[in-house]
Order: C-alpha cells, then structure tokens, then sequence
C-alpha cells in the first residue's frame, strides 16, 4: 500500500474526509488511516491513475512517502546502493549481468517477493522487504533452531517499531548462515518473535524470515525482476 505524508497532502492542496480511510498493514499491526485519492502517481516507468494512498504524519527518514507494490508487474527495480540510485523500468527479461548472483523468487498474492532459503540447515521461506531495516525471523524457525542448538549467544531483549511507533517485542539472536540462492549470509543477528506481518502474510506455521536492509544494503546493487521473477545482486567489491 503506496503512502504519502500529510505534509505531501497540503501542498498538493487535497482535502482530507471522515469518510475516506483504509486500512494500512505493517509489519506490527494493522491501522486505519485518512486516505485520499490522487489522479495519477508516476515514479519511472511505474505510472498508476487514480490510486488511493494511505496519508500518515511522517514515515522513515523524512521521505514524502512510502510506495507500494501494486502495479509492479512485469518491472524492473534497480537499486544501485554505490551511487545512491534507483530506477524503475519496464523489463525486457534480461539475465543478470558477469559477476552477479541470482536468487528465483514466486510472487505471494500477488505482489509479495519471496524466496526459498534455508537457514543452517532449516528450509525457510525469505520475504524480501526493501522497507524494513532489519531482518526478522517467526517463532517457527526460531523453535526450529532452538531445536537443533543452532545459536550462538545469549538472547537479548529488542522491539520492532512499526506503524505510528506501535512496537512489538522480539529477542536478538545470531543466526547461522542464510542461504538464498546464490547468496550467504553470515554472522547475521536476527529479530525473533511473534511478528503481526507473518500472520498477515500467513507464513506464522512455517519457518520464515524477512530479509530487510541490513542485509540487503551491504550490496553494491540489487535488481528485482518481477517479469523474471528473479532477484540479481552484486556484492560491495572488497579493498585490497
């Protein structure tokens, strides 16, 4: 669900109404929120005519809004983390370039990017979430992972912050290797819990995560084909 901030709703001189609300999922719960209807949101090749966004007060790093996933289909979203950059194009179901990995990925309901991955040995389901900041794991794999002795250190105490600041409360851990396609990731600390999005994702009964931009930040770029249905990734070159 694509959000504009209030500030946004000023200057465009839109006008606010009881009546107009939906209701905004994140990753702590569930919000209704003040709506409002815009004639056309363009952003590269993404155009959408009237669309109905969420309006909150601020979102994350004093953005003018957060954009949603509808209407990605058969796009190309290249984020290029060296150069501060993101493109939005229509895919032409190009092949990742020398040197980069790939990751297959299947869309849920639609519009939600997910990967198969395991984590030790646990298969997992990996939703990839370019807007949360740090990766989550469900209870599922955690249990699973208790199971097997798989952790390293001592739980510590941490909180997720979600919509409107609501929180929930999680423990820190350090996760074995993460394994998604070409890609591993190690020495990962992973925020463990009864987190509301994987009941709304319905992924609360099997191990699961969602990969946020702690990890998926380290990279130098990071493609997500929705017509290829595939992720394309780079690694940071290392010094010498």
């Amino acid at each position: 669900q694509s959000v504009i901030t209030k500030r946004v709703v000023d200057k465009l001189g839109l006008v606010l109404t009881p009546e107009s609300r939906l209701i905004l999922h994140g990753v702590t719960g569930s919000l209704a929120v003040p709506a409002v209807r815009l004639d056309t949101l363009e952003t590269g090749d993404l155009i959408q005519r009237d669309l109905k966004v969420a309006v909150l007060g601020s979102v994350m790093g004093g953005a003018d809004g957060i954009l949603g996933v509808q209407g990605f289909e058969g796009l190309r979203v290249t984020v290029d983390f060296s150069d501060d950059e993101i493109t939005i194009v229509r895919s032409r179901g190009q092949r990742a370039r020398l040197h980069e990995g790939t990751i297959p990925a299947t869309l849920r309901f639609g519009r939600l990017l997910v990967v198969d991955g395991h984590v030790g040995r646990i298969r997992v389901k990996a939703v990839i979430d370019t807007g949360a900041e740090v990766t989550l794991g469900n209870l599922a794999l955690r249990d699973a992972l208790v199971k097997r002795g798989r952790f390293r250190n001592e739980p510590d105490d941490a909180f997720v912050i979600g919509l409107n600041d609501a929180t929930q409360s999680g423990r820190f851990l350090r996760s074995p290797r993460i394994q998604l396609g070409d890609a591993n990731i190690d020495d990962l600390h992973i925020i463990f819990g009864d987190i509301h999005v994987f009941r709304l994702w319905e992924l609360e009964e099997e191990p699961a995560i969602l990969v946020g931009m702690d990890v998926l930040g380290a990279l130098e770029r990071l493609v997500i084909d929705y017509r290829r249905e595939e992720i394309q990734f780079r690694n940071r070159r290392r010094m010498p």
